[in-house]
């Protein structure tokens, strides 16, 4: 599945992502201080949830996290495939291979499961990282993304701050536009889930009160109105070409050899 690797450890020169933020950008220790805040735990608590509701159904040989979020191994345990493992940007806990993510260390369609944990958030070209992920999943393979929408309270929190919130994020990308470029790679969204509805305060709802506050919203309320979303998409089987398909149907199997139907024989016996 990896591009490299020797035996079980596993070892990338680290690159320069060209159109992408450099690592520095995205340290781990303060990306981990605010997901430890209340506020940030509130949103791993439900992030982590969801996701492990979705990896119950997703079975395969290999599962990739591309970029680090909160606990390096958080989602990773959760997985049900034969091997898990997390790519990023720079090396770090838990990150098996560093690579730019508009040139992920991955063999084409090798993955069965990516999971993008607010990963679109981060990258310069969130269409560059997309192509990758294109590339790299398997035909009927599972992509799980996980995204803040800025038509929310944790949206407009952000336009009111002083400071970039979350820190961790450079910017917001809307469900809207995701289903957009997922419909453009010829994936299609089978489930989708909204979470944190309320204003992000620090002080809030424990998380059995704030899931069940999630579960009602997402069912009754009309707009889309929750600070984060969760999409599972699939990439559709490689299309056949039309006009292969309609030229097999001319054919018939006999006695196990393909063989022309008796009018287009008889064609081409009349033409010599």
């Amino acid at each position: 599945m990896l591009a490299h690797g020797h035996g079980d450890a596993v070892s990338f020169t680290p690159m320069s992502p060209p159109g992408f933020l450099p690592p520095s950008t995205f340290a781990t220790r303060p990306r981990r201080s605010w997901l430890e805040s209340p506020l940030g735990q509130r949103l791993m608590a439900r992030e982590l949830a969801l996701v492990t509701d979705v990896l119950e159904q997703a079975f395969g040989e290999d599962l990739v996290q591309i970029g680090t979020w909160g606990e390096p191994r958080a989602f990773l345990e959760r997985a049900r495939t034969q091997r898990a493992n997390l790519i990023d940007i720079s090396p770090g806990p838990g990150v098996c291979a560093v690579g730019a993510w508009d040139a992920l260390p991955l063999a084409t369609h090798s993955v069965d499961v990516l999971l993008l944990p607010h990963t679109l958030e981060r990258a310069y070209s969130p269409h560059a990282l997309l192509r990758e992920v294109d590339r790299v999943l398997r035909p009927d393979g599972q992509l799980i993304i996980l995204g803040l929408s800025p038509y929310s309270p944790m949206g407009l929190r952000r336009l009111a701050s002083a400071r970039r919130f979350p820190p961790e994020v450079s910017h917001f990308v809307s469900e809207h536009r995701v289903r957009d470029w997922l419909q453009l790679l010829d994936c299609q969204v089978r489930r989708n889930h909204r979470f944190l509805f309320g204003w992000p305060m620090q002080r809030g709802p424990g998380e059995e009160r704030q899931a069940a506050i999630d579960t009602w919203c997402d069912r009754w309320l009309p707009l889309p109105v929750a600070s984060g979303y969760l999409l599972v998409a699939n990439k559709r089987q490689a299309r056949i070409n039309a006009q292969r398909l309609r030229w097999r149907r001319r054919l018939r199997v006999v006695g196990g050899l393909a063989e022309a139907e008796p009018s287009a024989r008889a064609s081409s016996g009349g033409a010599r």
